[in-house]
C-alpha cells in the first residue's frame, strides 16, 4: 500500500500506485493487492468503510474494476491524479511543468557538470592535463567548515 487518503465522509482509500498500465506482471499486481487488503483489514475491523485502488500514474485510459478482485479499482491515469489533487486536469498541468521545467534542468545540469570537471582537474589532474590515479586514489582530505 502506497497511499492513504481520509475523505471528509469518512471513507478510507487505499491506494497501490503503479508508473505505467504494464508496468507490473501478475504476480506484482497480487503482491499489490495483498498489500492493499492486508491494510485494509485493521481499518475494517474498526468499522471504517475501506476503498482500495490500483493508481496509475500515466497511460491508463479508462477505469475499471480488477477482473480478478472486483473489491479493488484501477484507475485512469487522469481519474487517479484528479483522486489525489483535486485538481480535474492535474496530470496534463504536471506534463506541461515538467517539460518547461527540463530544459531548465538541462542547462543547469550541464553548467554543474563543468564545474564538478573544472573542479576534478584541479585536484586529479597531472602535469600533462590526464588523470593522476594516485590523486585520485587518494584524494585529498576535505577541510571541515571550509569552502
Amino acid at each position: 500500500m502506497d497511499l492513504q487518503i481520509d475523505r471528509e465522509d469518512g471513507v478510507v482509500e487505499l491506494y497501490a500506485i503503479q508508473g505505467s498500465h504494464n508496468m507490473k506482471n501478475a504476480g506484482g499486481r497480487r503482491h499489490d493487492v495483498e498489500a492493499l487488503k492486508r491494510a485494509a483489514r485493521p481499518l475494517r475491523a474498526s468499522k471504517r468503510h475501506v476503498e482500495m485502488k490500483i493508481g496509475v500514474l500515466s497511460g491508463r485510459d479508462k477505469t475499471a474494476p480488477m477482473r480478478t478482485e472486483p473489491d479493488v479499482e484501477v484507475l485512469a491515469s487522469d481519474d487517479f491524479w484528479e483522486h489525489v489533487s483535486g485538481i480535474a486536469d492535474f496530470r496534463a498541468r504536471l506534463l506541461r511543468a515538467t517539460i518547461a521545467l527540463a530544459s531548465l534542468i538541462k542547462s543547469r545540469s550541464a553548467e554543474e557538470v563543468l564545474r564538478i570537471k573544472g573542479e576534478a582537474m584541479v585536484l586529479f589532474a597531472d602535469a600533462a592535463g590526464g588523470i593522476d590515479l594516485e590523486a585520485l586514489a587518494n584524494p585529498p582530505q576535505a577541510k571541515v567548515g571550509r569552502r
